[in-house]
């Protein structure tokens, strides 16, 4: 009869639900990493049907759309814990 090693045993203890969302976390990072690499380069291509924004102007936006991304949740959540998630999620929608 084969043991398995505590290791083993501590990665099959988790359920499959805890594998199946931090899968998906994997996928939703590289879209959002990968997006962004070639956003930059659509935002300043002029001749390969990119808008054809100057480097600092895309330096800039790109900026603020990181900062809103971490900015948002924190402003969304104090709203939701002093109106309820409820209201706050018609909001959204």
């Amino acid at each position: 009869m084969e043991q398995s090693s505590p290791r083993d045993e501590g990665l099959r203890s988790f359920p499959r639900s805890f594998w199946l969302a931090n899968v998906m976390e994997l996928f939703e990072r590289g879209a959002y990493y990968g997006l962004n690499a070639l956003l930059a380069r659509y935002l300043t291509d002029k001749v390969g049907g990119g808008l054809g924004f100057e480097e600092d102007n895309v330096g800039l936006l790109q900026s603020v759309v990181y900062a809103a991304t971490y900015i948002f949740p924190i402003l969304g959540g104090a709203l939701a814990d002093r109106y309820g998630y409820r209201k706050m999620l018609l909001v959204a929608f």
